[in-house]
């Protein structure tokens, strides 16, 4: 059995960050994740260097990090995307979206994939992924109008040579609900395997934002999902979406 987790933690600095000091709640954010031996870990909205640096000091004994290098304006670690694999890196790739809208134009938001030699997939690309949110202080249509349009670069971004013929799993914060994101996969783009009911993994909403997308390219293996609950003394205010897989006894 393997395990991969997401979770968008909502770390923005102290400073900016409307729903509590995340410095406060790493130590607990951190538990969490170790709890669940996850062998992939994707982590969204990690703006805030120090909690960057935590975070690559906890799992740099028993996993290979991945996040971008680059900054945006100095201000916060670029797109806040952050990936801690079991298994070697072989490739990594970034990936920043075109479109932006409202004050997620200063994130940059995108995504980060590293490719790995999976146990039970075999070679595989992992993809972690923020997309446009509804944004506050701006027009509900153009935060829709703009995240259809990353949803476009993100198809193009995922027919990229090097994640042809394998599989692929995209994780991450997709800020879409169930329903649509049903739809998106199976109409736009081919990653067709997901939960089969809706996963509550944004409580304020009552709705599943976050989810873990598979091509399923071979016919071994089946996939489980479930939440667990992570908002309890504001650790987030996402849930984590937790997806194992295991060898088919068919």
């Amino acid at each position: 059995m393997s395990r991969i987790l997401t979770w968008n933690i909502a770390c923005l600095p102290s400073q900016i960050n409307m729903f509590r000091n995340p410095n406060k709640k790493i130590k607990e954010i951190i538990d969490k994740i170790k709890n669940t031996k996850s062998a992939i870990i994707c982590l969204q909205e990690v703006f805030d260097y120090n909690i960057q640096k935590i975070l690559s000091e906890s799992f740099e004994k028993d996993y290979k990090i991945y996040h971008s290098n680059e900054t945006f304006y100095s201000l916060i670690p670029k797109n806040g995307l952050f990936i801690a694999s079991k298994y070697p890196i072989l490739e990594h790739h970034e990936y920043a979206f075109k479109n932006k809208e409202g004050i997620e134009s200063f994130v940059d938001k995108g995504v980060i994939s590293i490719i790995i030699d999976h146990e039970i997939l075999g070679k595989t690309a992992i993809h972690n992924t923020h997309m446009q949110s509804d944004t506050l202080f701006w027009p509900y249509y153009a935060s829709i109008k703009n995240r259809k349009k990353q949803q476009k670069e993100l198809k193009q971004y995922l027919n990229k040579d090097n994640f042809k013929d394998i599989t692929n799993i995209l994780c991450g914060d997709m800020n879409d609900k169930y329903n649509y994101i049903s739809d998106l996969c199976n109409s736009q783009i081919n990653l067709t395997q997901m939960n089969e009911e809706e996963l509550i993994t944004f409580p304020y909403s009552q709705c599943q934002l976050d989810y873990i997308l598979f091509n399923k390219t071979k016919p071994n293996y089946e996939i489980n999902y479930k939440c667990l609950n992570s908002t309890e003394n504001k650790l987030s205010d996402h849930n984590i979406l937790l997806c194992e897989i295991n060898l088919s006894t068919c």
